[in-house]
């Protein structure tokens, strides 16, 4: 399903849900590349199983991947609300690239990423979920239940996480913001930054650290890789930072040292800023 650039559903409250129906649906995208196809409301999808679906190119308020397989490319994920905010990942296999999943506002789930295995009988056993250069930022998690805590950013309960090259920030709620993770799960991060999120150490529970990772409290300033102050990031400041390896001058990341986490850092911001 081609879909030219507009805004589609008429009201924030709109959930469109797809089940048992192998689809690819593709949006336009703006000269920027960035989408321009508005859906208002949400999506979900249910029931697919291991047959593929493909969505690319589409701005929607939240993202339900429900017993299926699906590679999620160049979506935004943004301003969802009520019971659940961002994406739900329930006993699916899915690749998210290029999206940003942000300001969303959660009632009961966690707000941001959720990944969890509650279908009975489902086709997919086990969530099994990638998420390559993409944004999670601004999200927070709500619990209608006395003395509860909340979740913000990322909540993985059972299942696969790898994070390759994404960015977790400024994420806040009353129980933990930031990434975190029950006993029954394996999650990897790969050049990933973490910062910024309400908890302090920003993630709570065991993860395998793949190389060039920056988890701290504080995120750097806004635009850290701009050496010479030209307001972009680009071939000048890379120059700059390879010629300060192994010393102060680039160092990003607050460590004292310039080395691979400040370039997985610098290469996260490239472009303007």
């Amino acid at each position: 399903i081609m879909i030219a650039a507009g805004d589609y559903l008429p009201s924030n409250d709109d959930f469109f849900l797809i089940e048992d129906t192998v689809v690819s649906i593709i949006g336009e995208t703006n000269a920027d590349g960035s989408p321009a196809v508005d859906f208002g409301g949400s999506l979900g999808f249910n029931g697919q199983g291991v047959e593929p679906i493909v969505i690319e190119n589409l701005k929607m308020r939240s993202l339900g991947l429900y017993d299926c397989t699906a590679t999620v490319t160049n979506c935004l994920m943004v301003d969802g609300q009520k019971n659940f905010a961002g994406v739900l990942v329930n006993q699916a296999k899915a690749t998210l690239l290029d999206c940003r999943i942000a300001d969303g506002d959660s009632a009961f789930l966690p707000g941001g990423v959720f990944i969890t295995d509650q279908i009975e009988d489902g086709e997919i056993v086990t969530s099994d979920v990638d998420l390559i250069d993409c944004v999670i930022e601004n999200n927070t998690g709500g619990c209608p239940f006395p003395g509860c805590g909340s979740n913000a950013g990322v909540r993985i309960e059972r299942g696969i996480l790898d994070f390759v090259r994404c960015t977790i920030r400024n994420n806040s709620a009353s129980g933990y913001g930031g990434i975190s993770m029950a006993s029954q799960t394996d999650v990897s991060l790969t050049e990933t930054t973490v910062c910024g999120n309400s908890s302090p150490g920003q993630i709570n529970g065991n993860w395998t650290d793949n190389g060039g990772n920056t988890v701290i409290d504080e995120c750097p300033e806004e635009c850290p890789g701009d050496f010479n102050d030209d307001g972009s990031v680009d071939g000048g400041d890379l120059g700059f930072l390879l010629a300060a390896w192994g010393g102060p001058d680039a160092d990003i990341n607050g460590d004292g040292n310039t080395d691979g986490g400040d370039l997985g850092l610098f290469l996260s911001v490239w472009g303007d800023c």
